[in-house]
């Protein structure tokens, strides 16, 4: 086996784990559609229009889907495991839906909306922290398995191309450097739970250049 100028093997670097969310069961993919309706509308905006009880049976189909997504991923080996992303709208939603303040873009006819790509949010106002879902996938992970597992959420650089209310951020370096402290209280809760693998996904490079 080749080694590494330090002596490690090859075989020691290298690791196995999913990128990205996992197909959801066919029962679990017509509940997220029956109570989105196809939009990015976050946890909060539903709940506060009576659909708890379709948000509690959501996450008891999610805990089923978990269950065996965990298990199918460490049965096939992978050293790092997920639980799929399942109780997300999307996977973006791991920080959407800690988030008050974030709507959809109005301007988007039904049509053009979807779970794949999202609708382009908008800071309608100052965000601010109203929940946080690694903290439920972290605690649930920790429940049902031993196995090295890591939760994901979209990084800050994401919101570089986000519309924001100028009376809310003076500028979008200040916009995205709050969505950075934000970010960092979600990874907080969710070490607090357990968890020692975060993943930040969909970082938009391109916005970054000039």
């Amino acid at each position: 086996m080749p080694e590494t100028s330090d002596g490690t093997s090859v075989s020691q670097l290298a690791r196995t784990e999913p990128v990205g969310s996992l197909l959801r069961p066919p029962a679990l993919k017509e509940l997220f559609e029956q109570i989105y309706g196809g939009h990015q509308s976050h946890v909060a905006v539903f709940l506060a229009n009576d659909e708890r009880e379709s948000w509690a049976q959501l996450q008891r189909l999610a805990d089923d889907a978990i269950r065996e997504a965990v298990k199918r991923q460490i049965d096939i080996g992978l050293d790092v495991v997920t639980d799929g992303e399942m109780r997300r709208a999307h996977f973006v939603n791991s920080l959407f839906d800690g988030l008050g303040g974030i709507v959809e873009n109005p301007e988007l006819d039904d049509d053009e909306r979807g779970f794949t790509p999202p609708p382009d949010p908008q800071a309608a106002e100052r965000l601010r922290l109203v929940s946080n879902p690694l903290v439920t996938e972290s605690e649930f992970l920790s429940s049902i398995t031993e196995h090295p597992w890591k939760v994901t959420l979209p990084a800050a650089s994401n919101f570089y191309a986000t519309q924001y209310s100028s009376s809310a951020y003076g500028s979008r370096d200040e916009f995205v450097g709050h969505v950075v402290e934000l970010s960092r209280e979600l990874v907080g809760g969710a070490v607090a739970a357990g968890a020692s693998y975060v993943q930040f996904d969909y970082p938009l490079y391109p916005a970054l250049c000039d």
